[in-house]
């Protein structure tokens, strides 16, 4: 069986969420967006937990700025400072979900070019995260 999150939101947003992720607060997307108090006490942010929490085969929807370290330029929109990466930790969630996949065809997509360009005979995961 295959697992897949299609949204014309973030795919951090509360609504397709629930799929994957526990959260105090829908609006801790990233760390940054989360208080110092509920990360010392073990509380993890939304976009973190759709790697852990569970093995999606096909994520599309927005919210790329939530999966990059702070100040990272956005590809589409680089000179746009609101669509730069927010995480505070540092961590490029977008590496570390194919890095996850080892052994695998795990193919990340941000415009309409290379999500056309995919395969789905030959890709076993898929990530498009686009600006929302």
């Amino acid at each position: 069986k295959s697992v897949g999150i299609v949204t014309t939101t973030r795919v951090q947003h509360a609504t397709p969420a629930t799929s994957y992720a526990h959260s105090a607060s829908r609006k801790w997307y990233s760390d940054a967006d989360m208080p110092e108090a509920a990360k010392k006490d073990g509380c993890t942010d939304i976009a973190s937990q759709m790697l852990k929490n569970t093995d999606i085969d096909v994520i599309i929807g927005g919210g790329r700025k939530y999966m990059t370290p702070r100040g990272t330029k956005d590809p589409e929109y680089p000179a746009d400072f609101s669509s730069r990466g927010k995480r505070k930790d540092g961590r490029n969630l977008i590496d570390e979900w194919q890095k996850m996949k080892i052994g695998k065809v795990a193919r990340y997509v941000w415009n309409q070019t290379d999500f056309s360009a995919v395969d789905p005979e030959t890709t076993d995961y898929l990530m498009g995260e686009f600006v929302v």
